[in-house]
């Protein structure tokens, strides 16, 4: 649920976070354009992860809409937990 989990940001901010696209309430798109458009949390790295980007047409499509949103980082599910972890120690590194 984006709507909660900005409310979690706002109370704790993580380090990084990683947000799938597809949520109640506030998608990740949108919770991702929230916190990139606020300076407190603009330097937070966020990935984002979905499941859309594995069908062939809609690739394309889903990662332009994820960089729009100025995600850092974004990765198409199934995702294994090693790619998750070194996208976040990279993006980490940079910071």
């Amino acid at each position: 649920n984006g709507v909660e989990g900005l409310e979690k940001v706002y109370a704790n901010p993580p380090d990084a976070i990683v947000l799938d696209v597809m949520m109640p309430e506030k998608d990740g798109y949108e919770m991702c354009a929230d916190l990139k458009e606020d300076e407190k949390y603009s330097d937070i790295p966020i990935i984002l992860l979905t499941a859309v980007a594995s069908h062939v047409t809609s690739t394309l499509y889903s990662h332009a809409d994820g960089m729009s949103t100025e995600a850092d980082d974004y990765i198409a599910k199934p995702a294994s937990a090693e790619e998750i972890t070194r996208s976040i120690k990279q993006l980490l590194e940079i910071k």
